[in-house]
């Protein structure tokens, strides 16, 4: 099964089960894959939020672009 049906799929079936809308994300590789949201999709952003962000932080960290021990001070701007 394509990761894009899996993702399909599943968001198929927790849409089933819940009220609301379901948004489901899965990356493999370099690929990315999101059903149930496009671009005008509006949803209230909370804990929510820290998903996305270790999500990004694993595919920087797999690709070598950072280390997860390295000091955030080192990735910020200094003021």
């Amino acid at each position: 099964m394509s990761l894009n049906e899996l993702v399909r799929r599943t968001a198929e079936q927790l849409s089933a089960r819940r009220k609301g809308p379901v948004v489901v994300g899965a990356v493999r590789d370099d690929v990315t894959v999101i059903h149930g949201a496009d671009p005008g999709t509006v949803f209230e952003i909370g804990s929510i939020t820290k998903t996305f962000t270790s999500l990004a932080l694993t595919r920087l960290a797999v690709r070598g672009d950072l280390a997860l021990d390295r000091p955030l001070r080192d990735l910020l701007p200094s003021c």
